[in-house]
């Protein structure tokens, strides 16, 4: 009998999962080739464009570091969930799992574009809200995160800090209004 309770997928985020690891791949095999073939210029030039050259070159290798960056920022996005009452697991784009027992967790926190259950070693598994059943699958981590009372941070703020308010501004104002004409506002 298979350990996990719930298992979770979104065809459409491993899809653009891999999208995006391969555009970020070409993008450093391209920056570090122009550096090269710059830095390579700069050898047969006077010095006067020889530091020209050289710019460009760093220029080059910024754009790689920094894009190199993004790509491992993705690792930690998944598009497959398995839960259970003791574990959670993710699966990221090139197949590579994550897991720990929800007694490693630090927290888990929601934002406007992902649900992240970071745990105590700063392993991070990351749910971007385009996942197929979003909603459904963040009530349940919150769920089993409150069973096993792991904090949960809504826009960086612990959930005991949060104020609707500015949360929802729309909605603070409706109730703020009457909603029959010439009524009271709501109280």
């Amino acid at each position: 009998m298979s350990p996990w309770i719930e298992i979770y997928d979104s065809e459409e985020v491993h899809g653009r999962l891999r999208q995006q690891v391969a555009m970020h791949s070409t993008t450093i095999a391209a920056a570090i080739s122009v550096a090269v073939f710059l830095g390579s210029l700069a050898g047969l030039y006077a010095l006067g464009q020889e530091l020209m050259l050289l710019s460009l070159v760093l220029i080059a290798l910024s754009a790689a570091a920094v894009t190199g960056v993004r790509l491992l920022g993705l690792q930690s996005h998944v598009w497959c969930i398995k839960m259970s009452p003791h574990m959670i697991m993710g699966y990221n784009h090139s197949q590579k799992a994550t897991a720990f027992p929800w007694s490693d967790v630090d927290h888990v926190a929601i934002d406007d574009r992902t649900l992240s259950i970071v745990a105590s070693g700063r392993s991070v598994i990351e749910i971007p809200t385009s996942f197929a059943d979003f909603v459904h699958v963040s009530h349940r981590i919150m769920d089993l995160a409150e069973l096993h009372r792991r904090p949960i941070h809504l826009m960086g703020k612990s959930l005991p800090d949060v104020e609707l308010s500015s949360l929802m501004p729309e909605l603070m104002a409706l109730l703020a209004s009457p909603l029959v004409p010439g009524a009271e506002p709501a109280r």
